[in-house]
């Protein structure tokens, strides 16, 4: 039998769910959650948050304690994870979801029936008065008309010859290092390439893993079939929760097309790498390092081929660490 129900707001969830932790303890449980938008006058000055539903205990609140939590022990003896929510990886998953499906209706909702805004003439008799209530309460100040101003006489100045002075160049910045690659549960790592391989690539980077082997899922020109094609944010989630699930990362290969940029941004991934090939003509891999990094901030690169060319060095100088090799 379930407790009450009290509704918490905070500015995102996870301030909420901390919240819930320390004032109700860990049996309370986040049953609902949905983003709220209220006040505001023609779509400004509204405030958005996120208001969730709470259930508590049977037995009732558990109030966070202060000062001695039991005779002869003091606050700071108490374990941090009594002082603070932490999430598990499953927590934050199911977290996720939930805010998920509160964002879906309300896109829904606002697509159905979105009402028609105000027009707000700086004409009108609205917009005057909505200016000085403004004004009125501190929130601007008069507008203040400057002076005009009177030009002063242009008094032409001596002439100095100067002489250039030759300035060495600069020296090139070296690249960034590039991060660990993640292998953890539930971590989403995406693999961008616009080689035939990407999958290849994204296959023995995922046999590499320290834990259990990785999942692979593929998308864009990547999808034949061969492997669960994701593309959207729900895919995404569902792929994470299956990682926590089987105490696994995920590794998306993305084959490079018109539209890889938005399906990697709903992604949301954890590590974004470009996969490519040493053996291949500089010049390619270049232009297609530009074009992809003009949309799509990398982590850094995956090389593979460098057993196979005569200059495996020149990947180095693209302009992106090289996270992960094939050698």
């Amino acid at each position: 039998m379930s407790g009450p129900s009290i509704t918490v707001t905070g500015k995102t969830l996870d301030e909420i769910a901390t919240r819930v932790r320390v004032e109700h303890g860990p049996r309370a449980r986040i049953v609902a959650a949905e983003r709220v938008t209220s006040g505001g006058i023609a779509g400004l000055f509204a405030k958005r948050y996120v208001e969730a539903t709470v259930e508590l205990p049977e037995r009732g609140r558990r109030a966070a304690r202060t000062g001695r939590d039991a005779p002869g022990r003091r606050a700071s003896d108490t374990p941090a994870s009594q002082a603070a929510f932490s999430p598990t990886p499953a927590q934050r998953v199911g977290l996720a979801a939930l805010l998920a499906d509160a964002e879906d209706a309300e896109e829904a909702f606002a697509l159905e029936e979105k009402p028609a805004e105000p027009a707000v003439s700086t004409r009108s008799g609205a917009f005057a008065d909505l200016m000085d209530d403004l004004a009125f309460n501190g929130v601007i100040t008069d507008p203040v008309v400057p002076e005009p101003l009177v030009p002063e006489p242009v008094v032409p100045e001596p002439v100095v010859k100067m002489t250039a002075t030759p300035v060495a160049p600069a020296a090139p910045e070296a690249p960034r290092p590039a991060p660990d690659l993640l292998d953890g549960p539930g971590d989403l790592v995406v693999v961008v390439g616009e080689r035939p391989d990407t999958v290849a690539v994204a296959q023995a980077m995922a046999e590499g893993s320290s834990l259990q082997r990785a999942a692979i899922r593929v998308a864009g020109s990547c999808a034949d079939g061969r492997f669960v094609r994701v593309t959207d944010r729900r895919g995404a989630l569902e792929a994470r929760a299956s990682g926590v699930e089987l105490d696994r990362a995920t590794f998306v290969a993305v084959g490079w097309d018109s539209a890889t940029a938005e399906i990697v941004a709903a992604l949301a991934p954890d590590q974004i790498w470009f996969a490519v090939d040493a053996g291949r003509k500089h010049a390619d891999t270049e232009r297609f390092l530009a074009t992809a990094s003009a949309v799509i901030d990398a982590d850094g690169l995956a090389a593979a081929g460098l057993a196979g060319t005569s200059t495996p060095d020149t990947v180095r100088t693209l302009g992106l660490p090289v996270g992960w090799t094939d050698a």
